[in-house]
């Protein structure tokens, strides 16, 4: 599952045929390509029906824009070296609202008639329409987002969502993603998963994986949304796992996600990042050691050796080792002829 993002369901397997089932249904996967017309829309609202409470006189359309929407416009046309200005923030919230109350959906709409969520979201050609009618306190600023969105719309060109979670893994791939974007896109299928538990409540269980977790990291952004999923996605039944080669990545820019991680996995890292963790003695030597299979597991605020066994069925089904898909493929290709060869 190198280079994409994978949101899957709760598997148990307890004995010979359970894993049997749980390979074949591994086997019933789907993946979608974020790549030049991502699936998603990057303005569907992370909440449904079942979240509003007439009797809240909060705005949820503004907390969505203020906590959600302007991280990922953000991502849209910024840099890992630069953040939206106050001003900035403020139009492109103006522009927001507006946007979406051309679909009915506003502040008013929703608290009268929860059913206000389920409608289609505008989408990145509404939110530039109204960017090219609504006046700024500054023209010159107005000019400079608009050619910034402009130029990243061919991202989003697919429009309204098209994606669904119905099989037990799917994977979003950014094999062919820009690294710039990786964050981006990463807030774009974390607030999908929010939507879809939103309007799916306890029907099912998610496990998100994200891999590469350095380009989340990198941007601030990027950082701060995937330190309020690290946060808040326990509550909405999405177990968020974050993946990274490089352990600076979470002992400096990723400490939030790492102290809100219920659960840690320590592998192999160099003694500088090893000293850090403060870890006993003992400890200490099996991640400067780095033997193939061994790690210190962390739950809770308490900690322990593990060494993991390879369950040969479990890496036939999760492998990405080409060499080894090859020889799998091989193994299988002679399993048929031999099934071919019998009946006949």
């Amino acid at each position: 599952m190198k280079g994409g993002f994978t949101a899957l369901c709760r598997v148990s397997c307890t004995d010979i045929d359970d894993r049997r089932r749980a390979k074949q249904q591994l086997k019933e996967s789907q993946r979608y390509n974020l790549a030049r017309s991502c699936p998603i829309n990057l303005f569907d609202l992370p909440f449904g029906p079942a979240d509003v409470d007439p009797g809240d006189a909060s705005d949820m359309l503004a907390e969505f824009f203020d906590n959600s929407l302007l991280t990922g416009l953000a991502l849209l046309v910024t840099d890992e070296e630069t953040l939206l200005t106050r001003s900035e923030e403020a139009y492109l919230t103006t522009v927001a609202r507006a946007t979406y109350a051309e679909k009915g959906i506003t502040r008013e709409a929703i608290r009268a008639h929860a059913e206000t969520t389920l409608l289609p979201a505008p989408t990145l050609a509404d939110f530039i329409e109204r960017l090219h009618t609504i006046p700024a306190s500054s023209e010159s600023m107005r000019c400079s987002l608009l050619e910034r969105f402009e130029k990243a719309a061919y991202l989003f060109q697919a429009g309204q969502t098209s994606v669904s979670l119905e099989k037990p893994l799917t994977i979003f791939s950014i094999k062919e993603v820009h690294p710039k974007w990786y964050a981006l896109m990463t807030y774009v299928v974390q607030n999908f998963l929010t939507r879809h538990r939103a309007l799916r409540q306890n029907e099912r269980y998610l496990a998100y994986v994200v891999e590469e977790t350095s380009y989340l990291l990198k941007h601030p952004a990027g950082r701060s949304y995937l330190e309020s999923g690290s946060r808040g996605f326990r509550k909405l039944g999405i177990a968020q796992i974050t993946l990274s080669q490089h352990p600076r990545d979470f002992l400096e820019a990723g400490q939030v996600v790492l102290s809100n991680a219920g659960t840690v996995f320590y592998l192999g890292m160099q003694r500088t990042a090893v000293e850090k963790l403060h870890l006993p003695e003992e400890l200490e030597r099996i991640l400067i050691e780095s033997v193939p299979g061994q790690c210190v597991l962390r739950i809770g605020n308490e900690y322990a050796p593990l060494t993991v066994w390879s369950n040969p069925v479990y890496k036939a089904i999760f492998t990405t080792d080409p060499v080894e898909r090859r020889e799998i493929r091989r193994k299988e290709q002679e399993r048929q002829q031999k099934q071919r060869a019998a009946v006949s």
